[in-house]
This record gives structure tokens, sequence and C-alpha cells, in this order.
């Protein structure tokens, strides 16, 4: 069977193998739609399935936005400088461009549009000017003329077909002026955008318009994430939204911020659980992020859901008004076949100290889950003070995980790490980190009863009692282990002891943080290398790249890898929307005063 055989379509199965590992390699792709016409009709649309996710400069966007201007109709583009004036430089008006580009998009963000979209008018759109002033009025009239047919491109097909999978929603995107998105959408805004109008005015106008479009942004939208966060209640806004998640026809990951006033999600909560309900047998994935819920309503929603294969909650710790002895009657009653598709968990609560853990419901939930999903999770994130628990469940079933994040929030006990560690017997990749700033050093030390990190500059102790303990904890790691990343600080002699005193062949070591990457410590890497004949990759943070020598670093990439960190924060498993540089979502939470 030729190559041609493999990528036709008739052999999907093949077909599909291969996209979808291509999908994300962008050397790749545009080296096959370099082979031929028909390497680039396979190819060019997994390029632009989501275009902005490769676009990192202004320069790129700009390339990508005119692209889509090429892909106007011939009597469109006409019109726009005929009929409207526009002058547009450097715009052929009678070739189209060779691909429908648009109608490959099914990840839609409207943000790197916009900014696209305002990169191309400086450069394309001839300034008239008034007394040699530009004419300002002049050109905003000329982007709520382009938006109408942007909007064409993007929404207003003849054929009504919903081409989008995938939609990311921000306030932002949604209060940014004349490329607003209800503005994209063949809404006459020029007067009122042109008028002195408060925010609440605009906001009643999204409001009357948001239902009218939501089935032009597709029933069939299959991945959605909202990140909405605001001081102020917008009740209908808030509840369309929630109508938006509700009408949908197959939704399969819902990942999710408060979109309303702080505080003010219990008097939606119903009506989210009502939307929910709608995707109980088709929603695999779901992430709560920000929100306040108390353990009760947490239980009401994966109660909903028996078919989740992914949770990530990042929640703020709320007590919940109902009795805890009743919750967690309620949790141990839970069904046993709840959890059982679950592979991956991430399980963070804030502001969760000085409780009683033995009582606590977050808690309970926790080990109800682990106990429910022990025979099919793969990946677990959690924080130092749920380990007793992981423990406990071990001593009554095995745990097959083969991912685990821990997070160090507080000295943690070395003996409990030790045996929690020994008794992941299939884990193959394991994450050390901590909650402590990056600006902040963070060194590890080793006491008879802890293990714990501090936030000083102070040398580590290295005395010959904390190295003996140090060999008896590098000695519980599994001989499983492929991949290791610590985000905190060990000593050269600690690493040392890591690499030839563990058990496991490790393939992969990351290290975050301000290491001094002498020549002696490269040395043991290549010296391990030697010895092991496993070890391929050693990660460490790009200015530290600056620091090594030529002559260093091309002796070490003769045995292993040299990359450059990117964030031990990135999840195992594939998140089914991936954030490009445009999209407005940032890691850090900022509010907006709406």
């Amino acid at each position: 069977m030729d190559i041609y055989s493999i990528l036709d379509p008739r052999y999907a199965e093949c077909h599909d193998i291969i996209t979808n590992y291509l999908q994300d390699d962008l050397n790749t792709l545009y080296s096959c739609i370099l082979v031929n016409r028909r390497f680039c009709r396979i190819f060019i649309p997994i390029l632009w399935k989501n275009p902005f996710k490769f676009i990192k400069s202004q320069e790129k966007l700009l390339e990508f936005f005119n692209t889509i201007i090429h892909c106007l109709e011939i009597n469109d583009k006409q019109l726009l400088i005929k009929e409207k004036l526009i002058k547009i430089q450097d715009l052929p008006t009678t070739t189209k461009a060779y691909f429908e580009y648009n109608k490959f998009i099914k990840e839609f963000e409207l943000n790197p549009i916009q900014k696209g979209m305002r990169l191309w008018i400086t450069k394309y759109i001839t300034k008239t000017t008034i007394d040699g002033k530009a004419s300002t009025r002049r050109i905003k009239n000329s982007v709520t003329i382009i938006n109408k047919y942007i909007g064409k491109l993007f929404f207003n097909n003849e054929k009504n077909e919903n081409q989008y999978e995938t939609i990311n929603i921000h306030y932002t995107d949604l209060l940014s002026g004349p490329n607003t998105l209800f503005n994209i959408y063949e809404l006459n805004n020029y007067d009122f955008f042109h008028k002195n109008i408060t925010t609440t005015n605009l906001l009643s106008i999204m409001i009357r318009n948001f239902l009218l479009i939501q089935n032009i942004l597709s029933p069939n939208i299959q991945h959605l994430q909202i990140s909405i966060d605001t001081t102020k209640q917008h009740s209908e806004f808030t509840l369309s939204l929630i109508k938006f998640i509700k009408l949908q026809n197959n939704l399969k990951s819902l990942l999710i911020s408060p979109f309303c006033k702080k505080g003010d999600f219990n008097s939606y909560f119903i009506p989210f659980l009502d939307s929910l309900k709608v995707h109980s047998n088709s929603l695999t994935f779901l992430k709560l992020k920000y929100f306040s819920i108390p353990v009760s309503r947490l239980l009401l929603i994966l109660k909903l859901l028996p078919n989740l294969i992914t949770l990530e909650i990042d929640l703020m710790f709320e007590r919940s008004s109902n009795n805890n002895i009743d919750i967690s009657r309620d949790i141990l009653n839970l069904s046993t076949l709840l959890f059982k598709k679950f592979k991956h968990l991430d399980y963070f609560y804030r502001d969760i100290l000085n409780l009683n853990l033995q009582t606590d419901s977050t808690c309970s939930l926790f080990k109800q889950i682990l106990l429910s999903s022990s025979d099919n999770l793969k990946s677990l994130k959690i924080r130092d003070i749920y380990c007793s628990f992981i423990k406990e469940v071990q001593q009554l079933c095995n745990l097959n995980l083969t991912h685990f994040h821990l997070i160090i929030t507080k000295e943690l006990k070395l003996v409990d790490l030790m045996i929690m560690l020994k008794n992941f017997h299939l884990l193959v990749h394991l994450k050390l980190s901590s909650t402590f700033s990056s600006q902040q050093l963070k060194r590890l030390s080793i006491t008879s009863s802890s293990l714990r990190l501090s936030i000083n500059s102070s040398p580590l102790n290295n005395d010959h009692q904390s190295e003996n303990i140090f060999k008896l904890f590098s000695q519980s790691f599994p001989p499983s282990l492929k991949i290791l990343e610590i985000d905190f600080l060990i000593s050269e002699n600690y690493l040392q002891i890591l690499l030839f005193e563990s058990k496991f062949n490790l393939q992969c070591l990351k290290l975050y943080g301000c290491y001094t990457l002498e020549n002696t410590l490269l040395r043991s890497f290549i010296n391990y290398q030697k010895r092991n004949n496993c070890f391929k990759e050693l990660g460490i943070d790009h200015y530290l790249l600056l620091n090594l020598s030529e002559r260093s670093l091309k002796e070490a990439q003769n045995y292993f890898r040299i990359t450059k960190n990117t964030s031990i924060d990135v999840p195992f498993y594939d998140i089914p929307i991936k954030n490009s540089p445009w999209s407005g979502c940032c890691n850090e939470r900022k509010t907006t005063d709406y």
C-alpha cells in the first residue's frame, strides 16, 4: 500500500491516526503541503482547523487575515473597492484563493480575527485625510463595512452549515468596540458605536442579540470554553450563556470559570444544573475553575455526568450549609459506577487549610473517587494534604496511576510520600511542584521525618544523615518511572544521589528554577547516560541555555537532548480547547469591571 492509499479517506482508521498525530506538528505539516497538490488537499485543512495556535507574531497574523480577505467572493471585493469606496492596496479583484480556507476552521476564536482585522486595516486601507489629518470616522466606517463581509465568511454560508466544533467565549470578546461578535454577524451597529452610550446599554443590546446568533455559532459545538469574570451582576446575560450551553446537541467538553458576579452563582445553579442534564450522555471533559461551590452541590453536578473521563476542579473552598454527616452519607452512597470511567483527575481546593481532614467532605469525596476509579484512573494532580488518603486507598486496592503531579504546600511527611511512591507500580511520569511563586527561591531540605520546601537562600542541609535519608527517598521511586519534573531547587549532591541511587532508568528530567549548570553537573548527566544508556532529554529553563558554554552544550548533546522548559502545569492529557496566544486567556485571573 503506497502513501496515497494510506491517506485516502476511505482508509479512515489509517487516515485518522496519521492526521491526529500530526495536527500540532507545524514543521511536518508545512513539509507535507510542499509535496504536491494532493498532499495540499489533505494537510491544508489540518493546518487551518485552528490556525491561530500556530500564529505567534503580528506579521503572521496579518498574513492570516490577508488570506481571509482573499477568500471573499470576487463580487464582494469589487463592491468594497468600487461602490463602498474603500481604497484597498494590493488586493486582487479578479482572483480568488485556491482553497476556501475559512470553511476549514473548526475551532473559532474571535480575538485573533479582531486583532488581524486591525492590523490589516492599518496596512492596506488608505487613510483618507481632511485638511491633512486622517479621518478617524472614515476608518471606523470602513471597519463597520468590512465586518459585514467577514461575518458572511464565518457565519452566513448559504447552506447554513454549522461548521464549528469548538468556540471560546470571553467577556472582552463581546465588548470590544466595532469588531464585537455581534457586529461581525450582520448587525447594523454603526450608529450605535458612534454615540455616547453607556456600557449598560451595550450589554442590553448584547443580550437581545445573543440568542439570535446561537444557532449561527452552531448547535453542534463539541467543545466549549467560557472565560468570563465580572464584578457586576448581569442576570439576563448569564442566563443566556447557560441557555447557550443547554442548546448544544452533543457537547463533549465544557471548560468554564464563573460567568456571573462573585458570590451570585448560587442563584444560577439550578438553571446551570439543568443545562448539564441535557449533556449527561455526551459530556466527557469538565473543568470548573474559580467557582465557589459547596461539596453538596458538586455532588449534584457529578451525579448527572456518568460518562466523565476527565475532571478538573480548581474551586474556592466553601463550607456547606448542609449537615456534614448528611453529606458524608451521600458520598458513601454514591454509585460505584459513577466514577468508573475516570481517567484523569485534577482535584484542587483553595483556602482549605486548618481543616479536620478526616471529617471534611472535600476529602471524603476525593477518597471515594479514588476508590471507585482505581482500575481506570491514569493521571492525578493533587495537593500534598491528600497524600494520606492515597495511602489509605492503597491499603484497600491498587491504584494503576501512570502519571502523578504532587503540589507541595507545606511540610510533607517523608515516610508517607515514600510509601505512596513505592506502591505506584505503573508510574511513568512524576511531577513535584510547589505553590510558592516563581519569584521566591524554593529549596528542598530533608530531615528524618519530613520533606520541606523553604523560601530562603540559605545553604541546603547536606550533612551525612540527610544524605542517607535522601538515598532512602530516592530508592522509593518506582522502577517504572521514565519522566521526572521538579520545580524547586535540589543541590547537586542530592541530584547525583537521585540519579545513581534510584532504581529507575530515567529517560527525561526537567528542572525548573535557578540552577547553575556547571560542568560537573552536566558531567553527572553524561555519566548517567553512559552507565544506563537510557537518558534522552534534560529540560531546563531557557535562560540557563544562554549561560552554557558552546563547548559544554555540544558535548552534552552528543549524549542527550537539552530542551527549553515550558510549564510544569501543562496537563498530562490532551486539552480539547488549546488557547492560542491571541485567545484572551491568561494564567493569572483578572477581574473586569463591567
